[in-house]
């Protein structure tokens, strides 16, 4: 049975295992952030890939989909947000974190947290973000 989807922002995950992972269960990576309309990674998006990497190395039963996101258009599918989603998908890769455990996948703007357009700078970044869904553990 599926469990309820849960958010969590990787600093709140312990590696230890006192917080289990469940299938369905979403990680919000904050401060992921990339170059305006680009899949170009910003220096402060570090931090955050270095702790899902630490999270997958910890826990080698993981399974993961990472799911690419963008903001402020209607397009269910974009380029941008496929790219986005194959970049963290690349840097687990090149740090030896086996392709078997990690698919990704373009969301576009067909799952908004907030409604487009959006109002403000604060929501625009919202919805341009990468989530990583749990599939199994």
């Amino acid at each position: 049975m599926d469990s309820i989807a849960q958010r969590y922002e990787l600093s709140n995950l312990t590696i230890e295992g006192k917080k289990s992972l469940k299938r369905g269960d979403r990680i919000v990576l904050d401060n992921l952030n990339f170059k305006g309309g680009t899949a170009e990674l910003l220096k402060e998006s570090k931090p955050s890939l270095e702790k899902l990497l630490k999270i997958m190395q910890d826990n080698p039963r993981l399974r993961i989909q990472i799911q690419g996101h963008i903001c402020c258009v209607t397009d269910m599918h974009n380029e941008v947000s496929e790219a986005r989603a194959r970049v963290v998908w690349i840097y687990l890769l090149l740090n030896e974190i086996e392709n078997d455990r990690l698919t990704f996948r373009d969301y576009g703007a067909s799952r908004p947290i907030y409604t487009i357009p959006e109002r403000d700078e604060m929501q625009r970044k919202a919805n341009r973000r990468v989530e990583i869904e749990v599939i199994s553990n």
